[in-house]
């Protein structure tokens, strides 16, 4: 039963979640991609999580000097190797997945910077 079907049926809800921590090699997104893998991997949809939820910069790592010294690690909403691995995530354990990730936007030719979270959903037909 999905979380939405659990909130209509019952006022009183119990969220199975599983909190990740993930010491990151700063600016190695495909290093920590795999760190995070190898740590979920005895993890299936059987598991039934609700909710996978890794920290702020989990797949970046923190401490950048500057928007030149983090602009090659950040993302447009929903484009990119963060998003990408995220999306999957929840396909393959049927949960929500929250990771904090550096985002970017382009506005009027400027760029923007936020530091963002991603939460990606397991869409079904149910």
């Amino acid at each position: 039963m999905c979380i939405r079907d659990r909130l209509q049926a019952s006022k009183n809800i119990h969220l199975k979640c599983l909190l990740g921590q993930v010491n990151s090699k700063f600016k190695d997104i495909e290093a920590n991609i795999g760190k995070i893998e190898v740590s979920l991997q005895r993890y299936s949809d059987k598991d039934e999580f609700d909710v996978i939820l890794l920290p702020e910069m989990a797949l970046t790592g923190y401490n950048f000097k500057s928007q030149q010294d983090i602009d090659p690690y950040t993302e447009e909403c929903s484009k990119g190797k963060q998003f990408d691995f995220c999306s999957k995530l929840a396909k393959r354990l049927k949960a929500y997945v929250m990771c904090g990730y550096p985002e970017k936007q382009i506005v009027d030719g400027n760029t923007e910077y936020y530091n963002s979270l991603y939460v990606c959903l397991l869409y079904t037909s149910d």
